[in-house]
């Protein structure tokens, strides 16, 4: 299980602030599906995707093993009425059934087991969607080449696509898959500290070499909106499921 610190934290909600991720997604979900209220936000994080509903004005339940991560996210929570959040494992948890569930890269642990998944989709009156690695490595922020010259191999976020082939196992239901690419980048003020952005990424990538990390960002900063932008694309599975009662469009 990821722990998130305040420095990282920061920089999640400085990344849902300004880049693609995840009102791409979000946008797309809204298009795809009428007359819905609720959402079921699981292994939420911080919960970039239940602030983007709760926003709109959706109902959210928010469920997460880790409390921090639920404090972050009520603190950050324009409308707290909104916000259900609930501190369980997965299985565990006790959740009213919701339109639409949103898993986002937590297919780790008892989720991403046939149980968790099975459960998934029995909450989700509408549409079940699971955004996953295409490539787990850790490698954010274009740093793929500082491995080569440092001659490591990157780690691996904690994620598993194996199961997933459950979903093509549910009845007759729809089920969609594809790839989905966006940048979850972050702007590169200069009022916050240097240091900030190369501890956050050093976390990230498990890359603890400061001087070489420094170099790379001042080396990626790109303009983007009139802002110095430190570019983090990302390719993406991205996993639709509809009852039977839904079409996948």
């Amino acid at each position: 299980m990821m722990t998130w610190s305040e420095n990282d934290i920061f920089f999640y909600y400085l990344g849902l602030k300004y880049s693609d991720y995840p009102k791409k997604i979000w946008e797309r979900i809204k298009k795809e599906n009428r007359d819905f209220t609720s959402i079921l936000d699981v292994g939420c994080g911080p919960g970039i995707f239940s602030l983007i509903a709760i926003e709109d004005n959706y109902k959210v339940q928010a469920v997460d093993i880790n409390k921090n991560h639920l404090d972050a996210l009520l603190n950050k929570s324009p409308k707290k009425e909104n916000l259900t959040l609930i501190y369980s494992d997965w299985i565990d948890a006790a959740v009213e059934k919701a339109d639409i569930t949103i898993c986002a890269y937590s297919l780790s642990g008892s989720i991403s087991t046939q149980q968790g998944i099975n459960k998934i989709i029995d909450n989700s009156k509408q549409a079940a969607y699971f955004i996953s690695f295409v490539n787990p490595e850790k490698t954010d922020f274009l740093t793929a080449e500082l491995f080569k010259k440092l001659s490591i191999a990157p780690k691996s976020y904690p994620s598993s696509n194996d199961n997933l082939e459950f979903l093509f196992n549910c009845s007759n239901d729809d089920v969609r898959i594809e790839k989905i690419n966006y940048d979850f980048g972050i702007p590169y003020f200069d009022d916050i500290p240097s240091e900030k952005y190369i501890e956050f990424i050093s976390k990230k990538t498990g890359i603890d070499d400061t001087e070489l990390l420094k170099n790379h960002l001042e080396n990626i900063v790109i303009e983007r909106n009139g802002l110095r932008w430190l570019p983090n694309p990302k390719e993406s599975l991205f996993i639709t499921w509809k009852s039977r009662n839904e079409k996948v469009s």
